[in-house]
This record gives structure tokens, sequence and C-alpha cells, in this order.
């Protein structure tokens, strides 16, 4: 005796999926055009920032370097090119060690930190570093690129005699 189970199908099952099918292709099209939009708002976006910053006089930070703890991984790249456009150099901790921190603070001239740091610890590192290192803290409000590069064009830079 053979088991030859046949499962039901509805009659209308193949037009079913089909037209499932095609409403999910309609909805990729859609995800795509939307995704393909806003890469290009964001690229108007950036090119609008980096005409900003080119036609502002920015300060000439003389090769100074700033570092910046608790920065957000994907907001480096932003601080760095506003640090770079400043004539300045970006130094970010190494890790999340407190160790790392304390290396950063000794390198830089300036030290910023944001109100929002996810890591507590290492904004409070940086404070008591650059009170050891007599280095000046800057707090930012928050981790706007746009906050650090106002910042920095308030920053004196002290000429040294030669």
């Amino acid at each position: 005796m053979t088991n030859t189970h046949v499962f039901p199908t509805h009659p209308n099952q193949p037009k079913h999926l089909l037209s499932e099918n095609r409403r999910l292709k309609q909805e990729l099209q859609a995800a795509k055009h939307t995704i393909a939009e806003l890469k290009a708002q964001y690229q108007a976006l950036e090119e609008d920032y980096l005409h900003v910053l080119d036609s502002q006089q920015p300060p000439n930070l003389k090769g100074r370097k700033i570092a910046y703890v608790g920065a957000s991984p994907e907001l480096i790249k932003a601080y760095k090119a506003i640090v770079q456009h400043y004539h300045g150099e970006l130094i970010t901790p190494e890790s999340d060690r407190i160790e790392a921190v304390c290396d950063a603070v000794q390198q830089a001239d300036e030290v910023f930190c944001p109100d929002d740091c996810p890591n507590q610890a290492l904004c409070h590192a940086a404070r008591s570093s650059c009170t050891v290192f007599n280095k000046p803290l800057r707090t930012v409000e928050n981790s706007s690129p746009q906050l650090l590069q106002e910042k920095l064009s308030h920053i004196e830079i002290e000429v040294t005699p030669s």
C-alpha cells in the first residue's frame, strides 16, 4: 500500500502567489527608488556643507592637535574633515580604554568631549587627564559635527614667539 498523500490546493493559489510576487517586486522597486533619492539628498547636503565650510574664513589651527573623546565612529570622518579644513590634526582614542583616552589627551593641544558621550567614564578620564596634563577641555552640547565646527571657529590660537 503506497501512501500517496495529495495536499489540497486552493484553486486560486497560483494566482495568489503571482499577485504576491508582483506586489513584492513593486515594493522592492519603490524601496530602491527611495534609497536612490536619499543617497542623492545626502550627497547634496554633504556638498552644501562643504560649500559652507569653504565660504567661511576658517581659523588656522596651525597644525594643532585636537583630541575628540567620545566620538561616534560614524562621525569621525566628518570631525577629521572639519579639523583638517582648519589646518589641524584630529586625534581620537584608539580604543574605549581609559589608557587610550589619557594617551590622546597627552598628545593633544585641545580636547573636546560631547555632553551626550555614551561612555561617561571616558569623558571623566578626559577631564582628569586634562587637569593632569594642563590641557584645555572644551565640551560640546552633543556629537554634531556642526557644533565641533562652531567651537573650533572660536578657538583663540596663541602665537608663541620664535
